[in-house]
């Protein structure tokens, strides 16, 4: 029975040390996300007093440059119309390259020569 309640013990405080690793990971992608390199600028939709917060990432402001007209596409987990289908390592190399999972090269307006220099647990972060 000690055998057992040690090993509970340890797996459960393994198990909360995983989930406290997580949720800091999860608070520094916030706060990179919705701070410094400030996302929604581009990804979310504006009405008339800011950003439409319940259409957050959802795709944004459009840009019209000759040669190109680009809008920012939606970057929500939505499998469907956001970047849900896309693995870990396929949004890391599109922030990083610009270069979508397909092939696609990224609008140049994307600042990925930014994003080169992210560190890896930054990365990790954004993607979380």
């Amino acid at each position: 029975m000690i055998r057992f309640i040690a090993t509970f013990t340890v797996a459960l405080t393994a198990t909360l040390g995983v989930a406290n690793a997580q949720s800091d990971l999860v608070k520094r992608g916030d706060y990179l996300v919705n701070g410094i390199l400030t996302c929604g600028n581009c990804h979310t939709p504006k009405g008339p007093k800011g950003d439409i917060m319940e259409k957050a990432f959802s795709g944004g402001l459009s840009w019209d440059e000759p040669p190109f007209k680009v809008t920012a596409p939606n970057i929500t987990p939505d499998k469907e119309t956001g970047i849900g289908k896309w693995s870990d390592a396929d949004i890391k190399k599109a922030l990083r390259t610009g270069v979508r999972p397909d092939g696609v090269q990224l609008a140049m307006i994307m600042p990925t020569d930014f994003y080169e220099i992210v560190t890896a647990r930054d990365m990790d972060a954004i993607v979380a």
